[in-house]
């Protein structure tokens, strides 16, 4: 796109290091949030409409590793 609109790329303009600050969230606090609601997604709502779909009482635990 900036090679349409600017009529070439620029590396010193395109890329620029990120603060410390951002840096701090991606790395540490990011991966902590993503797994406290993935966590209940999977476990609260899918797994007991994947057991009602399969007829099954046993968790279908292989069923999410293939995907």
């Amino acid at each position: 796109m900036g090679f349409i609109f600017y009529g070439g790329l620029s590396p010193e303009t395109l890329f620029q290091p990120l603060p410390i600050w951002a840096v701090t969230i991606a790395l540490f606090l990011m991966p902590i949030s993503i797994a406290a609601v993935e966590t209940p997604l999977y476990i609260g709502y899918s797994l007991p409409r994947l057991q009602l779909l399969l007829n099954r009482d046993k968790p279908p635990v292989h069923t999410g590793g293939f995907d």
